[in-house]
């Protein structure tokens, strides 16, 4: 840890340099684990018993989600929030009774296991719908019929699959765009708001259903297409490293089977970078409005293993770039890649910038679950955190720097588990360890997490097109058994020749596909 305390200035100034949070943001996320408790607030009771808890923050939602009826959208963008923002005075009072601050996730989410669009809505905007290589709509829906679940402590309505939605859908991202600013412009008084972030989780479908690579929607090919232009300048310096004779963009079709060539290559940071620009509007739009505070980005999912990175469309350097840090929610399974928690910590820290873990979940099986059959079409669904589970995953948050602690969940269950802590084993310790972090504040208080002199080099080529490595794993998982520390380098934080370099050893542990540019620079 760096101490940021009575220190000469050069000594102050150079530990703070090697800080793992550039010092731009010190003061706004003080000390690791300055807030904490569950993803949610919930109502008097609730709340009360998350602060017996310990707990001294939570986070609430307002996600862009049209009605069921178009009759009641008559008044477009603006009648739903009037008919929403009636409850913001009762939350603010909930929030002082109970000394909580909070954070707002704000906007949409385009997560097509939760088809959350009414068909009316769908109707009025055909563009809405993402298409793979075959001009097929996607569709998904995590909420099957009842009997088909086996849930502990809920049932869940039946939701249709749906058709996954597009990013390019113009007049659905214009009302998005609408709903954020009337949130932002009434919430941006609350004193006790600490952050902003994203409306929840943004990923392509690929993810969830491989070897469907989307979007080849009209919009996104267009998309594609001016993005090509800008990157090649002219079509001849695009036919020579396609190896096609195309004779204008306008022509250029995306691969429709993806392979290790560089239209695939270009296919893989194109999905990124339309995604990053999502989060950059956002980012905009709550800025213009909150000068105060940071809109964080979400980054979720496991893009550690197989094609997982280019399947998710999630680019860990592009949300750094474009909004002010991270927040986090993955799901740890304790059965399963104990350094995966680690995995993330270090691939979002590395950009120095805050980090909130502001949805963590463990998915652990239940002891009753273990050896029993399941009836044809069931869905075996995970329990919450165990107690050894909870505490390694909150140090190991504590450890590199995160600011936000924020457990899934408190109550609460969904069909692809059951997330709840309270009344589980894991409550006690959970009760525990939020105490202890409020104990630890005042030593906390002024450090920062230490940055590593040694990283690993992620080339980003061979991570889109050949997936993550098992090489680098088994660098990762060897240096944490040595307690060697480590951070990651991408192509994008390798340093510009004359820059200061913030590490003095880079392990090249697999680099079959390097971009020309990045190599240039790893070797000076």
């Amino acid at each position: 840890m760096t101490y940021r305390g009575n220190l000469d200035l050069d000594r102050l100034a150079s530990m703070a340099w090697d800080g793992l949070l550039d010092i731009e943001y010190r003061p706004l996320c003080r000390r690791s684990a300055e807030i904490f408790g569950y993803c949610q607030l919930g109502d008097d009771e609730a709340m009360a018993g998350m602060a017996a808890d310990g707990a001294n923050h939570g986070t609430v939602g307002f996600v862009y989600i049209p009605p069921e009826t178009p009759e009641v959208f008559a008044d477009g963008v603006a009648g739903l929030w009037e008919r929403q923002r009636s409850s913001l005075q009762e939350l603010a009072d909930r929030l002082s009774r109970h000394r909580f601050t909070f954070n707002v996730l704000v906007g949409c989410w385009n997560n097509g296991l939760f088809p959350y669009y009414p068909d009316w809505y769908r109707q009025r905007h055909p563009d809405l719908a993402m298409l793979d290589q075959e001009g097929r709509p996607i569709m998904a829906t995590m909420f099957p019929p009842p009997e088909e679940v086996r849930v502990q402590s809920a049932a869940f309505p039946a939701r249709p699959a749906q058709p996954w939605d597009s990013l390019e859908a113009p007049a659905v991202n214009e009302e998005v765009q609408a709903y954020i600013r009337l949130v932002v412009e009434h919430l941006r008084d609350v004193e006790a708001l600490r952050y902003w972030s994203n409306g929840g989780e943004m990923l392509y479908p690929t993810y969830v259903f491989p070897g469907r690579w989307a979007d080849y929607g009209s919009l996104a090919i267009t998309h594609f297409r001016a993005w090509l232009a800008e990157v090649y300048s002219h079509i001849e310096r695009l036919n020579a490293a396609w190896g096609t004779d195309y004779e204008a963009f306008a022509e250029v079709e995306p691969p429709r089977a993806v392979g290790i060539n560089q239209p695939s290559l270009d296919w893989h940071r194109f999905r990124l970078q339309a995604l990053t620009e999502h989060y950059q509007w956002n980012h905009a739009t709550v800025r213009e409005i909150d000068r105060t505070r940071p809109y964080l980005g979400v980054m979720h999912g496991d893009p550690f293993h197989d094609l997982c990175y280019a399947e998710l469309g999630e680019s860990l350097a592009g949300l750094a770039s474009v909004t002010d840090g991270f927040t986090t929610s993955q799901i740890l399974v304790p059965d399963h890649k104990l350094i995966y928690n680690v995995q993330y910590l270090q691939s979002l820290s590395a950009f120095r910038k805050p980090l909130a873990c502001e949805m963590l979940a463990c998915a652990s099986h239940p002891p009753e679950y273990f050896g029993q059959p399941l009836s044809p079409g069931a869905v075996r669904v995970n329990g919450s955190f165990t107690p050894e589970m909870a505490r390694r995953a909150i140090y190991e948050c504590l450890g590199y720097g995160a600011w936000h602690i924020g457990l899934v969940a408190y109550t609460g269950s969904l069909p692809d588990g059951d997330w709840q802590i309270k009344d589980r084993p894991a409550q006690a310790e959970v009760r525990r360890i939020f105490h202890e972090l409020r104990a630890l504040a005042p030593a906390l208080e002024g450090m920062a997490a230490w940055a590593p002199k040694l990283a690993l080099y992620i080339p980003e080529p061979a991570w889109l097109l050949l997936g993550w490595q098992p090489d680098w794993a088994r660098f990762q998982a060897a240096a944490l058994r040595a307690h060697v520390p480590h951070t990651l380098i991408y192509d994008q934080t390798l340093p510009e020749p004359g820059r200061p370099r913030r590490v003095e050893v880079v392990v090249v542990a697999y680099a079959t596909l390097v971009d020309p540019e990045a190599l240039g620079r790893l070797e000076k």
